[in-house]
């Protein structure tokens, strides 16, 4: 599968949808239609009488594509047209009539019927003479077929306006007004009535006209219409309508068209087609083929039969035409079975296209239909295509008519979906082939499967696009129509694991959140409780936000619902808690709400109030646990029907130990609250405490409204009498209420007083004494002792000399029993930093207890409860001294105490507090262990670097001869890659430690890292030289007589350094060093001999000896140079002598032993036994063959 979606919606662009026609093609891409064509031509061609033809083919197989081929092929000559009477398109229509009509049509688009009468010009519809020569015209035999028939009469009269009659009148009174205006004077009455009929009637009236004009807005032309006058047109219009006309009417009418059809041209032929008989009912079929032999079967011998010259061709499905005829009754099976060959004269056979002619056309169709989309789109389809629909179809192979109508259908749900890929919508075309009901299904449970060949093509996200053509919605939008179902489920269901399914696919998580969004306000309590389980798995800081956002609705649905089971008779499950406590999670502003809810107030007494509460509390503590890690919440509100039954819910609460904690939680109601004190106060003040007791008080004391004085008192009290009465169990209860509030913020001076007071007074002591103690009791008292009275004043002759506890009477019990329960109560109590505290005091000396107490600490604290990384840090001193004991006293794997605690908080959080906290050379120990562990701290390596380089001489030589952990730190970070590169400090303090040795002050550092000669290697490389200096100076020209103790740590450096003087420029430093070389040479000291003749064998081509030099080099090694050198016995030759010399160093001592003058020719070499006797003595353990440490 290829991650294509953007490169699909990119192929899209410019591309020119267009529908693919069913027509039929005019040209064989198939190349099995064009044979068939011209055998059917050719027939038409050379027969003279017309036939009927079938043309047998199946659905889609190309017979319309035969016939469209023979229209083509005598489109060229006009003797032969092909008219084409679809059946199917006029099933409820009148056969016979619109048969004719079609005909007449498609004559006169032939141009056969041009000659008929009534086509010529001239005549008019209106002529009377010319109606019975209208009914040979197409339009009027149209109508006639039709049953109606219009005849129309235009009739005009002219008429003059009003504005013509007042023009006439003052042009007719014009003369007389003039004549008036000549025949009288000017003052008489003829003149006025003269001139007014003369001047003032044509000028009245020209005003007129001119208003008219004015008011209207038309041009001149329709301003001197007003003169010329109007017309009057009258229409009659008469309708004539007849019956339906018979089968014989419809003959004549028939016969008649094909008259003026063939007219003057007797070579005319027409071929009719009566197309898609096979797809219509099979009553209209028969109907139909029953008016085709009325229109098409010749007459009975009639030479002149004009029918004769007409063919008919039907294409016809086989099994369609047989279901036709055997549709009615079992009398028309034979009919059936002869209706081929009575009905055709002629019968041809279309065959389905190949395989392999199909897929060019098929792309050539997707050329067509999808214009300048890109070639591998048109592949694309194909492929889908092939594989998906393809297998649907019957015949296996696709038929021109079903590519078309499948790409036409891509087509148009493509202009539908702009945002979905053409292949993904070549698939929904596929599916919908089958059953695309099933598919979705499928689809929406993520159970719709592709073929690789399929999934190769689309994009990851093809699901969507198809959601969204099957919905009818966009894209966006598909996935949460497609999802619903499942949604519903999960939520209904609470199925996480479905959940967790959903939200990896695509557009799931959003889906999801929007119908949550949709329907969290139908749900009930159950449903929403429900719907929150599914939600089990997610939690609000690693889910995505559509999720939390959808379980903020749930939880603000929940906070709204005030009839959930929260009492007691219908109380919630554990399981129905932990629903809303994951509802919590994502919305906290619901807090509130909840523990509003989960109040309790039962007003009537029940029988079995402790059953009932038994249930409660199990699901009332996991939510208000989850409620009290929260901010600002002060508890629940119980109200019971009376005391009791609340002391029966504190109890049931403080037999687990997280519900203990919650005590405090479940506060009574208000109007209980000081019933429920007086009660409680009343059972303590027995002095009858239990752990169960302490417990209650412990969460009773946190709640608000109470009094934390008044309690601690009373406890107090309780204690006192407990000791009174020697009732150990009540002094454990007690004091350990006391300890669990000592360290109170706010009120924890009170439990301290009462501790002091009652805890550490001599009554416990005398306790201790009186009664039967047990080693809890005694490890009570101790801890009381040591934490709050360490320099208690004892009666006389019980003090020691020092002032400190007296443990006598404490460890009359046994002491490993006794420590053990001490250790206990500070895990419990968390006592161990204080106790450090008290007995890290200079005035506390037992130091026995304080060893064996922390080694019991160790092994008991697993999980760092107590000895925790800041205890570590604040007492590190103490703990490593009390710890770091004997290999006798290790554990079983060999590991001192010390170490297991490292390593412990190690993979805690020490490593963290380590590179925070500033430097310190008494945490040397611990980083150690931190840079060896496992997970290494480039952090406390950098800055344990940083540090190395600030310590002074004085803390280097104490690192030497005391603190070894230190170097170790040292060469562990230089294995570790640093390069130390330390200064003239650690070089002057190393001088030191090398003069310690050899007065026998100090010895080699026992180093877990390495060794002193590693030490040396980190000394920076220009302080090298100077220190070798330093080494010579202050151990060989010094006058020591005896290096022997150096040899093995420093003797490679001294080797060195003396060389560098051996070479060097005579002068005063040089004869020193030889001088001091010659000293060092003691037969006593044979190592150190056999040193010294390595040292110089090493530079002997460089030295220049003087006379006496060298003859006192000789006097001094001559000895060893032959013991060397000589390798057999003569008094006892059979047995060899071990080789004294390797062979690479024996040249070189070859040469001094001649440059001294010493003969070490083979030989006999008998030491003197009493020098041998002394060498014996003299030989350190552990001796070092000075040839290794020649190569320092």
């Amino acid at each position: 599968m290829t991650m294509v979606n953007e490169e699909q919606a990119g192929e899209r662009e410019g591309i020119i949808f267009s529908f693919l026609p069913d027509s039929p093609a005019p040209t064989d891409e198939f190349g099995t239609h064009q044979r068939v064509a011209d055998s059917i031509a050719s027939a038409v061609k050379t027969n003279a009488e017309g036939m009927t033809i079938g043309l047998a083919g199946e659905w889609g197989s190309g017979k319309s594509s035969v016939i469209s081929m023979l229209d083509k092929l005598w489109q060229k000559e006009d003797l032969v047209t092909v008219f084409t009477f679809d059946a199917w398109a006029h099933e409820r229509d009148s056969l016979r009539r619109s048969f004719l009509e079609e005909l007449i049509t498609h004559l006169q688009s032939a141009t056969w019927l041009e000659k008929m009468p009534g086509s010529g010009e001239g005549r008019l519809a209106s002529d009377p003479e010319s109606d019975d020569e209208d009914k040979c015209r197409p339009d009027i035999m149209r109508q006639e077929l039709r049953h109606r028939r219009e005849h129309t009469v235009i009739t005009t009269k002219p008429q003059i306006t009003g504005l013509g009659i007042s023009f006439a009148l003052c042009t007719l009174l014009m003369p007389i007004g003039v004549a008036l205006l000549a025949a009288g004077t000017i003052t008489g009455p003829r003149f006025w009535i003269g001139l007014l009929l003369a001047a003032v009637s044509p000028v009245l009236m020209c005003l007129g006209l001119g208003y008219h004009y004015w008011a209207r807005k038309e041009g001149t032309a329709s301003f001197l219409g007003e003169f010329i006058g109007k017309s009057r047109d009258t229409t009659r219009t008469s309708t004539h309508r007849g019956v339906d006309p018979t089968s014989i009417e419809f003959r004549e009418y028939y016969e008649e068209i094909l008259e003026l059809a063939f007219e003057g041209c007797p070579e005319r032929k027409l071929v009719v087609v009566l197309d898609n008989l096979d797809r219509i009912a099979p009553d209209m079929a028969k109907l139909a083929w029953a008016t085709m032999r009325t229109f098409v079967r010749p007459g009975c011998g009639a030479e002149n039969d004009l029918r004769k010259r007409v063919w008919l061709i039907v294409p016809f499905e086989p099994e369609k035409i047989k279901e036709l005829w055997e549709a009615n009754s079992k009398s028309d099976l034979h009919l059936a079975r002869t209706f081929k060959e009575k009905a055709f004269q002629i019968l041809y056979r279309v065959a389905p296209p190949l395989t392999s002619r199909w897929q060019k056309y098929f792309k050539d169709l997707l050329r067509e239909a999808l214009k300048n989309a890109p070639e591998k789109t048109f592949h694309d389809i194909y492929q889908i295509f092939r594989v998906k629909a393809v297998p649907v179809y019957e015949r296996g192979t696709p038929t021109p008519r079903e590519m078309k109508v499948f790409i036409n259908r891509v087509t148009a749900v493509a202009q539908q979906h702009a945002d979905v890929a053409l292949q993904e919508v070549a698939l929904y075309a596929s599916l919908e082939l089958g059953d695309i009901k099933t598919a979705v299904n499928d689809l929406a449970n993520g159970e719709l499967e592709m073929p690789g060949a399929v999934t190769d093509v689309l994009s990851d996200d093809w699901p969507s696009g198809l959601a969204a053509i099957h919905f009818g919605v966009e894209r966006d939008d598909a996935n949460e129509v497609l999802l619903r179902p499942r949604i519903q489920e999960i939520l209904a269901t609470g199925n996480a694991a479905d959940l967790a399914k959903l939200l990896n696919e695509t557009g799931g998580p959003e889906s999801f959140n929007t119908h949550v969004q949709d329907s969290a306000k139908d749900l009930d309590f159950t449903g929403v409780l429900q719907a929150s389980r599914a939600l089990r798995d997610q939690k609000p800081g690693a889910a995505l936000i559509h999720v939390s956002r959808a379980a903020q609705r749930l939880a603000g649905r929940l906070s709204t619902m005030h009839d959930g089971p929260w009492g007691l008779e219908d109380t919630l499950t554990p399981d129905d808690a932990h629903a809303v406590v994951g509802l919590l999670e994502f919305n906290p502003g619901i807090r509130h709400s909840i523990s509003h809810f989960l109040s309790l107030t039962v007003p009537d007494e029940n029988a079995d109030m402790e059953s009932l509460l038994s249930e409660w509390v199990p699901a009332a503590t996991v939510i208000v646990n989850h409620l009290s890690e929260g901010p600002a919440f002060r508890g629940i509100s119980i109200s019971l029907p009376d005391a009791d039954s609340y002391l029966t819910l504190l109890g049931i609460l403080s037999k687990d130990p997280v519900n203990r904690k919650l005590i405090k939680y479940f506060g009574p109601a208000d109007e209980k609250k000081d019933e429920y004190r007086e009660h409680v106060l009343n059972r303590i003040r027995n002095g009858a405490i239990t752990d169960d007791d302490a417990y209650i008080l412990d969460g009773l004391i946190d709640m608000p409204g109470w009094d934390r004085q008044e309690i601690t008192s009373q406890v107090a009290m309780a204690v006192k009498s407990g000791v009174s009465q020697g009732v150990p169990d009540a002094i454990l209860s007690g004091c350990g209420f006391l300890l669990e509030r000592r360290s109170d913020a706010e009120h924890g001076y009170l439990f301290a007083a009462a501790l002091q007071e009652y805890g550490v007074s001599l009554q416990l002591r005398s306790a201790l004494a009186q009664h039967h103690a047990t080693p809890e009791l005694a490890a009570l008292c101790a801890a009381l002792l040591t934490l709050y009275n360490p320099r208690l004043d004892l009666p006389e002759g019980q003090e020691s000399e020092e002032g400190r506890p007296q443990f006598d009477l404490v460890f009359d019990q046994p002491a490993d029993l006794v420590v053990k329960a001490m250790a206990a109560l500070c895990i419990k109590y968390n006592l161990a930093s204080e106790f450090l505290v008290t007995v890290s005091r200079e005035e506390w000396q037992d130091e026995t207890l304080v060893s064996e107490l922390l080694r019991e600490l160790v092994s008991r604290d697993s999980n760092a409860q107590v000895l925790t990384s800041d205890v570590f840090m604040g007492h590190h001193a103490l703990l490593k001294t009390a710890l770091d004991v004997e290999a006798e006293e290790q554990d079983e794997e060999g590991t001192s105490p010390y170490v297991t605690l490292t390593e412990r908080l190690l993979a805690a959080d020490l490593l963290a507090k380590l590179e925070t906290a500033p430097a310190d050379i008494q945490l040397m120990p611990a980083y150690y262990r931190a840079i060896r562990h496992d997970g290494k701290s480039p952090c406390l390596a950098g800055k344990l670097q940083d540090f190395l380089h600030t310590l002074d001489e004085s803390q280097w030589s104490n690192a030497l001869q005391e603190d070894m952990w230190t170097l170790d730190v040292l060469l562990q970070l230089r294995d570790d890659g640093w390069s130390p590169n330390l200064g003239r400090k650690f070089a002057n303090a190393l001088v030191a430690h090398a003069k310690n040795m050899i007065d026998g002050s100090a010895g080699p550092p026992a180093l877990v890292s390495g060794d002193l000669s590693d030490l040396i290697d980190c000394i920076a490389h220009y302080e090298r030289k100077p220190f070798r200096r330093k080494l010579v100076d202050d151990i060989l020209t010094n006058g020591s007589s005896s290096i022997l103790p150096l040899l093995r740590s420093y003797g490679g450096e001294l080797h060195e350094a003396v060389g560098q003087e051996l070479v060097a420029p005579a002068g005063a430093r040089r004869t020193a060093v030889k001088d001091a070389m010659a000293h060092l040479a003691n037969p006593e000291l044979p190592e150190q001999e056999r040193w010294i003749v390595h040292v110089l064998a090493s530079y002997v081509d460089a030295i220049d000896l003087s006379k006496e030099e060298t003859q006192r080099f000789h006097d001094r090694l001559h000895d060893p140079l032959r013991k060397m050198l000589v390798t057999t016995n003569q008094s006892d030759p059979d047995t060899p002598t071990e080789k004294s010399v390797d062979e690479e160093h024996r040249p070189q001592i070859e040469r001094l032993a001649e440059m001294l003058g010493v003969d070490v020719s083979e030989g006999t070499y008998e030491p003197d036994q009493q020098s041998g006797a002394a060498e014996e003595a003299e030989k350190p353990t552990g001796e070092v063959d000075p040839a290794e440490t020649a190569e320092g």
